[in-house]
């Protein structure tokens, strides 16, 4: 059975799967888009002064969602993956909350995490 043009472009986009018979289509599927979720949001991390930490954050949308990390109060994008790698953290950093930001064309949905510097005291 030969498939009329019009339907071979549409299962080409991979949005519509067709089942056909010899006579009729007998079921039509679409994969409709979905928003963002945030499946994985970053957890508040407790770091000593000096070191570092991995912040992570993932979600689930239709298309696939673009995941930026920005820190609260700047709109630079420190990351645009799934993880945010913060080094040599200082006293100054403490309380710093970070913002892991999800979006696809239909919405957006963010999440956010505290870094906690616990202090070197020298005696």
């Amino acid at each position: 059975m030969s498939i009329p043009l019009f339907y071979e472009s549409i299962l080409r986009t991979n949005r519509l799967s067709v089942k056909l018979d010899p006579l009729f289509i007998t079921t039509l599927c679409l994969k409709l888009a979905d928003a963002p979720v945030i499946v994985t949001a970053p957890l508040t991390r407790h770091v000593v002064e000096g070191s570092g930490g991995i912040l992570f954050c993932n979600a689930t949308g239709n298309p696939q969602p673009n995941i930026t990390w920005t820190k609260q109060g700047s709109n630079t994008v420190l990351s645009s993956s799934e993880t945010l790698t913060l080094t040599n953290l200082t006293r100054e950093d403490n309380g710093a909350v970070y913002k892991c930001k999800v979006a696809n064309y239909l919405d957006s949905a963010e999440a956010a995490a505290m870094i906690i510097v616990l202090c070197k005291f020298s005696v």
